[in-house]
């Protein structure tokens, strides 16, 4: 059965899992969704040290 995530621009979401501390992309970070390419999602850090940080998250296919 697959299942698909739908996700607008500008809806809040949260890391669940680190990807990069250096960048702010740690667990429970808050971001705004601000857009799509064919692979990436665009986004904006909204809390944290890195706030108003925009970052490139690569979307991947769980199986």
């Amino acid at each position: 059965m697959k299942r698909r995530l739908g996700l607008k621009e500008n809806a809040l979401i949260m890391m669940l899992r680190s990807l990069d501390h250096s960048n702010g992309l740690c667990n429970g970070i808050k971001m705004i969704c601000r857009g799509f390419a064919k692979n990436v999602m665009h986004a904006q850090i909204s809390s944290g040290h890195c706030a108003m940080k925009h970052v490139f998250l690569p979307i991947i296919q769980i199986t």
